[in-house]
């Protein structure tokens, strides 16, 4: 989270600018692979809702939350963090499209 408070407003506000009128909601279903959300619960950047349709619109989605962490999830709470990714990495659906894909 003392990240995310050195940030100052006017990062905010260009961030949110670049991003003004752009969506890409409507393609999410397109997204084949096997995906892995991560929404670190403190993040000021990216709202819940805004997570919650990745993880509602794209097929096969796992979803973790990562406590009191804000945006830089994998800086604030990298072990968490990396056991999300490595146990997602892991899994046997994930393997497999791997396998799938390198023959």
């Amino acid at each position: 989270m003392e990240l995310a408070n050195r940030v100052s407003t006017q990062t905010y506000i260009n961030g949110l600018k670049a991003m003004d009128g752009w969506s890409a909601v409507d393609r999410l279903s397109q997204i084949k692979a096997k995906t892995l959300v991560l929404w670190p619960d403190s993040d000021r950047s990216y709202m819940w809702e805004q997570e919650e349709t990745l993880w509602r619109n794209i097929g096969d989605t796992n979803l973790a939350v990562i406590p009191q962490a804000a945006h830089n999830a994998h800086l604030e709470k990298s072990p968490i963090f990396n056991l999300l990714v490595l146990d997602f990495l892991t899994s046997e659906k994930v393997k497999a499209r791997r396998l799938a894909i390198t023959g």
